[in-house]
């Protein structure tokens, strides 16, 4: 390895006269050898019409890096802030300021951006890049980087604002600081091209292809040098894409080139020597996607690509360095990175039919190609959304009878996806981030109270870190929520309290005008906080009083529709009910609570006793039974889906089926519906029936008979109830049937 140098740096731009002869690529791969032998190397973007340096560090530098070195300010940038610095000052003292300021390197350092991290790098080296520019350019008058650069008057710059001063710094501090600068210089005759070639370098590397329009164009260039320089700056000459064969026209080429060269006052046996130890030859394996050699080599220890500009490295260095060692894990890490994995949204779509093994594997390999992605230029935000989707849902329907897929590593990656997104700031993913760690943890990590508070702060401070959004104001409100009720029972209200202040905080910054879908948030957000607050006073009355916060919660979900807002409403009912089971009105709110989101009312058997009890209490229990059954069984028309009855034990499930026999009595036989409600509990008793004896086969065997006993006698009860109620006779043989169907099972079980 070289011993890594501290004196003046030295400049070296490469040129050519027509586009498409390898000169960037060059650039690139003599950057990377230098820096990889502890090297401190900077390479500048001067080709302002057509960047694209950094192009060829894509896949070698870190996503996060990569987006850094697109957003900074770059060589175009640093021309129109010294002119528009200039422009707007009105004193000598503040002109003054502005020579001191670059003459410091401040503003040249703010535009230079590491393509490489330092623990990829030997000790003391650095490879960085100041690019052409950003997005938006000037101060002034803010322009598309594009018409600002249509727009810069270049002779302007020189004779008006002292450009010239400006380039002797930068000059400086480049030598300062870096011991290899290297400018990838724009083609042709342009204003810059006369910078890159006659101002700023020490060396000029002209780059060429063997043909007659290239040797004329780069012995102009020669000889426009040896001109305005002299010998000031040393000229070099590389031929590129040179054939391995030597073809007779090959020949004829480099004896023209020779002749022009030479002609245009560079030494004879110079030429000779450039021509063979600065040529790079034709590499017909070169992938269509532009990195660096030593990553697409079969072995960068011997390939013919690595060595050619390695030697050119130490031909423009005059130091001897070794192939750089680059490991097995980076190269494949870059060149899993290059691979094309990716898929449209279409297709993602369709692999829901798909057979689920290749589907499976297809879904873990599109998210793997999008976490190896440069983020900006491969990944659209409909594309990732449907992505992290599949990866998030895909235990929804890849199932097969033969296999159990390991769905939960796909939702991993799909999360890691979305961090790798946020971290980088490519687009505002905070949103998306925290629903899918909310429906990772649904679907695989439901744990205890201490490990979902842990989580709710991190998703707090995923959404706190960019702008206060609407909606994302409401879920930290939302947040805040429910950490106050994950608080234990015997934690003190003041801490309970903070946290709902805090999301009541959180709503009130939001002002101005809303569109209607954010207006329901907010109310749904203001509902939240009260049914918490309703919960705590329903527990100790003397904090406050339950029924008023109930109230308000149904106030403000008149209007917003969706399952949460109906969830929440159905919850106020239920509790208005139960803290005055006398009221009128109560047996009312029990069939409002049923209608509104049935689990509010067949949650649990203790809450379902209270409840029906309710209604059977009510003076008009015959007609009040019915809709009660209805809208807590009745399923919906040409729909199989479960019920969501909430009984497991036992003996919840036997007087689960007391309470269907109390309502089936009790139904008023002048009731248009009552056979609707007296169907809809048939199926609710065959669905729970169906449930409890999976529930009871699983449990202690020895008592498997006697549990089985007891449920079979409840349920045959339930049936001959309903046939003496006059259900439909359908329902009724549907219920026996099923009873006889658990009983065949228990003896097969038993057997």
């Amino acid at each position: 390895m070289a011993k890594v140098s501290r004196t003046a740096g030295r400049i070296t731009t490469f040129f050519s006269y027509k586009g498409g002869v390898g000169r960037t690529m060059a650039v690139a791969n003599v950057g990377f050898i230098a820096a990889m032998a502890g090297k401190r190397v900077l390479l500048m973007d001067w080709d302002l019409e057509a960047p694209g340096l950094a192009v060829y560090y894509r896949g070698v530098t870190e996503h996060e890096a990569a987006g850094n070195i697109r957003k900074s300010n770059g060589v175009l940038n640093l021309f129109t802030d010294w002119r528009d610095a200039l422009l707007t000052a009105t004193r000598p003292e503040e002109a003054s300021s502005i020579f001191k300021r670059f003459k410091s390197g401040a503003p040249f350092k703010d535009c230079a951006s590491p393509l490489l991290p330092k623990t990829r790098l030997p000790a003391g080296a650095k490879l960085d890049i100041v690019g052409a520019g950003s997005s938006i350019v000037g101060t002034v008058e803010p322009l598309p980087y594009a018409e600002a650069l249509s727009r810069f008057n270049w002779p302007s710059f020189f004779s008006d604002f002292a450009g010239g001063l400006m380039l002797e710094a930068m000059r400086a501090w480049a030598r300062r600081n870096y011991d290899i600068i290297l400018i990838d210089s724009r083609t042709g005759l342009a204003d810059v091209a006369g910078i890159c070639t006659m101002q700023l370098p020490d060396e000029v590397v002209l780059c060429f292809v063997l043909n007659r329009q290239n040797t004329e164009g780069v012995a102009d260039i020669a000889a426009s040098i040896r001109a305005a320089r002299g010998n000031e700056v040393a000229i070099r000459l590389s031929p590129m894409r040179v054939s391995k064969d030597r073809p007779t026209e090959e020949a004829d080429a480099r004896a023209r080139a020779h002749r022009e060269l030479r002609n245009a006052g560079l030494e004879s046996q110079a030429i000779e020597r450039d021509m063979t130890r600065l040529s790079i030859g034709a590499a017909a394996n070169i992938p269509f996607y532009e990195t660096l050699a030593p990553f697409v080599a079969t072995s960068a220890t011997a390939d013919p690509l690595t060595f050619e500009y390695l030697r050119m490295t130490q031909e423009i260095t005059g130091a001897a360095f070794d192939v750089p060692k680059v490991d097995q894990v980076w190269i494949d890490s870059v060149r899993r990175r290059l691979q094309p994995r990716m898929t449209t949204v279409e297709y993602l779509g369709s692999l829901k039919t798909a057979d689920p093994d290749r589907a499976f594997e297809e879904i873990a390999r599109f998210l793997d190609g999008a976490l190896d992605a440069d983020p900006s230029r491969e990944l659209h935000a409909d594309y990732v959304e449907a992505l992290v989707s599949a990866g998030l849902q895909a235990s929804d329907w890849l199932w097969s009878d033969d296999r159990e897929f390991p769905t939960e590593i796909l939702a991993q990656k799909a999360i890691l996806l979305l961090r790798q997104l946020h971290s980088i700031g490519e687009g505002d993913w905070r949103l998306h981030l925290v629903n899918a760690l909310d429906e990772y943890d649904i679907r695989w990590a439901s744990g205890n109270r201490e490990r979902s508070l842990k989580g709710n702060a991190e998703r707090d401070a995923i959404l706190a870190s960019g702008p206060q959004t609407t909606g994302t104001l409401v879920r930290r409100a939302h947040l805040h929520v429910e950490n106050a009720r994950l608080r234990k029972p015997s934690t003190p209200w003041g801490k309970v309290e903070d946290e709902l202040d805090y999301a009541q905080s959180l709503l009130d910054e939001i002002s101005g005008p809303i569109q209607p879908e954010e207006a329901e948030g907010v109310a749904l957000g203001h509902a939240e906080i009260a049914a918490q607050r309703a919960n705590v006073f329903t527990r100790d009355p003397k904090l406050g009083n339950p029924a008023e916060q109930w109230q308000r919660v149904i106030k403000l979900l008149e209007g917003p529709e969706g399952s949460r807002g109906r969830s929440l409403a159905a919850e106020a009912h239920v509790g208005l009910a139960q803290l005055d089971e006398d009221d009128p009105l109560a047996s009312n709110r029990v069939v409002t609570a049923a209608q509104l989101w049935r689990p509010s009312v067949t949650r649990g058997i203790d809450r379902f006793i209270k409840l029906t009890s309710i209604i059977l209490r009510d003076a008009d229990a015959g007609n009040q039974s019915i809709n009660f059954s209805i809208a807590a069984f009745a399923r919906p028309k040409g729909l199989r889906v479960p019920i969501g009855i909430g009984m497991h034990g036992v003996t919840e499930v036997i007087e689960f089926s007391r309470l269907l026999e109390q309502l089936a009595l009790v139904a008023d036989l002048d009731n248009p519906l009552r056979n609707d409600a007296l169907v809809a509990i048939a199926e609710a008793a065959e669905q729970q029936l169906n449930r409890a004896t999976r529930i009871v086969v699983n449990s202690d065997e020895k008592q498997n008979e006697v549990q089985f006993r007891k449920i079979f006698a409840a349920y045959i009860s339930l049936a001959e109830v309903l046939a003496s109620a006059e259900a439909p006779e359908s329902a009724v043989e549907s219920l026996r049937r099923r009873v006889e169907k658990m009983r065949d099972r228990l003896f097969r079980a038993s057997k």
